[in-house]
Parts: structure tokens; sequence; C-alpha cells
């Protein structure tokens, strides 16, 4: 009996063991799959519901599960993110942060892209251009200008880092 328990535990160790990880990236049958990380309407970093709910900590953990099973994860911001939140009222060196926070925790946990919510034009131009020019993601928007002062402008970035192209070739309903 001690034997059958033994052999029993042995052939289950050894088939829980994997020495291949399967990935969702196979190129070779020529077709390519993106993975899509998606958020938005997010003001706070912290988990809630006493650390079991949310957190963009756990965004990040997930973030890395699936950029090892596929290197085409894209995490990306549909808007509404830098305000209204209570972090985002407090005041560092006399002045009041205004979605810094959000930024900073966005560039070390590696967004990809974002586009402007509602509540990014809670800012005044100033700090939503700062705001910007802090980021390290790209901002997606085809519809936002400036239109202060003379004429109509732009939100501006010094330098575009990626380009991407949305393609679908099936459509299912």
């Amino acid at each position: 009996m001690k034997y059958l328990v033994f052999g029993i535990l042995l052939i289950f160790s050894i088939s829980a063991c994997k020495t291949v990880q399967k990935t969702r990236y196979n190129v070779a049958d020529g077709k390519v799959e993106w993975i899509f990380l998606h958020l938005n309407d997010v003001y706070e970093i912290a988990p809630l519901g006493g650390g079991k709910l949310g957190g963009l900590a756990r965004v990040a953990t997930l973030r890395k599960q699936l950029l090892t099973e596929n290197p085409n994860t894209f995490t990306v911001m549909a808007g509404d993110f830098l305000n209204p939140s209570l972090i985002g009222t407090l005041k560092h060196e006399g002045e009041s942060i205004k979605g810094k926070q959000m930024v900073e925790v966005m560039n070390a946990l590696g967004f990809d892209f974002v586009s402007f919510g509602n509540h990014e034009f809670d800012l005044d131009y100033p700090d939503l251009q700062k705001r910007i020019d802090e980021s390290r993601f790209e901002w997606i928007a085809s519809n936002a200008f400036k239109t202060e002062g003379e004429g109509i402008q732009a939100f501006t970035r010094t330098k575009i880092r990626k380009r991407i192209i949305f393609l679908n070739t099936e459509f299912y309903i």
C-alpha cells in the first residue's frame, strides 16, 4: 500500500510539472494575437474593501502575467483617471497635485496608451499639459483641442514613441 500511495504521488507530482510554457503568442501559424488590458474611470491607486478589491498593484501583477504569456500585450486607459480623486486635491510644495500621482503610478506600471475622459478636462489647461508632459505613455485623441487664447491649439507631445493601427478583419455579433 505504501508503494501504491508513493507511486500515485510521484505520478501526480511529475504530471504537475511544466517544462515548456504554452503561450498564446504564436507566429508559426501566421497569426499574432494582441492582448489589451483595458481600464477606465480609475481614481484611486490603493485597493478597496480592506485590500481585497482592485488596486493598481493588482493591475501591475496581471500585466506582468499577460506580458509573460504574450509580449504583444498593451495596457490602455480609456479616460477619467486624473480627476476626481481625494489624493489629487492634496498639496505638495504648496501646489495641488491634480492627478500627478496617477501619472507617476501609470508610468511605473508601464501603461502604453490613454485617451481623454471628460474628467481630464476638469483640470485647467496648464495642469493638464503638465500631466501630459510628465507621462511616458501615449495620449490618443482626435477631437481634443485648447481653445483659450488665439485660435485652436492641439495638446502637444514632444515625441511619438509608438504607432498602432487597429484592424479588424472579422466581425461577430
